[in-house]
């Protein structure tokens, strides 16, 4: 994308001033960077009813809508001189500004674009948004790139806690503390307990039922040698 324009063919025959010049130079049919709209600006209707002068241009435009284009001569910083210097001579400016407006009315407008002309040289500025997405993507890399860091430079006490953590898991061995010890020594106690009191349920309903068994054989027993005496 052409991110610049100059014409020194232009340059060299016209300048920049008066500002009329400039905005010739900035309309001229090369130039990539102007930007096209279904509807002419208010400068080109203004030219070709015969307005040329920019300073009778800009008083006719605040009464008008639509776009616009207003330009800005930025004078050069003065050189600084001692009392008893004479004045430097008078430098011709060489940095404006120029920017596109959507007016709706004479006290309101949006900038649609702006650039700047240094040196004859007229640059394209970046918008808003495309300066604020790249912000937003440098931040994102950098916050990225801390991330990344945080991660490899975790606390060591806290990998060694999951270390430990997954090695119980496993079933691995894990050095514990003292207090890890009782706890695991009185679940073991608890569980034998329960475990001997099972046994002990069992072997009764084994004996009694084995007891019920022998009782029924010994009655059956019983009633057959009753039988056989009749």
């Amino acid at each position: 994308m052409t991110t610049t324009f100059i014409d020194p063919v232009y340059l060299a025959t016209y300048g920049l001033l008066p500002l009329s010049n400039l905005l010739s130079y900035f309309l001229h049919p090369s130039n990539p960077l102007k930007p096209v709209f279904p509807k002419p600006t208010s400068n080109e209707i203004l030219q070709d009813s015969g307005v040329y002068d920019y300073d009778d241009m800009v008083r006719k435009m605040s009464k008008m809508t639509g776009n616009q284009i207003i330009l800005t001569e930025i004078p050069p910083t003065p050189t600084p001189t001692l009392p008893d210097q004479p004045p430097p001579p008078i430098q011709q400016t060489n940095l404006f500004t120029i920017t596109y407006i959507n007016r709706t009315s004479s006290n309101s407008y949006t900038i649609l674009h702006q650039f700047y002309c240094s040196e004859g040289v007229i640059y394209a500025c970046p918008r808003a948004s495309n300066v604020l997405r790249s912000a937003v993507g440098r931040v994102a890399s950098e916050l990225g790139r801390i991330a990344d860091t945080i991660a490899m430079r975790r606390d060591e006490n806290d990998i060694n806690e999951e270390i430990k953590e997954f090695k119980r898991r496993e079933g691995a061995t894990v050095q514990l503390g003292d207090d890890d010890v009782k706890r695991i020594n009185a679940a073991r106690d608890t569980k034998g307990k329960l475990l001997n009191k099972m046994r002990g349920r069992v072997m009764k309903e084994k004996e009694e039922r084995e007891s019920k068994r022998k009782r029924k054989e010994e009655g059956e027993e019983r009633g057959e040698k009753s039988s056989n005496y009749s």
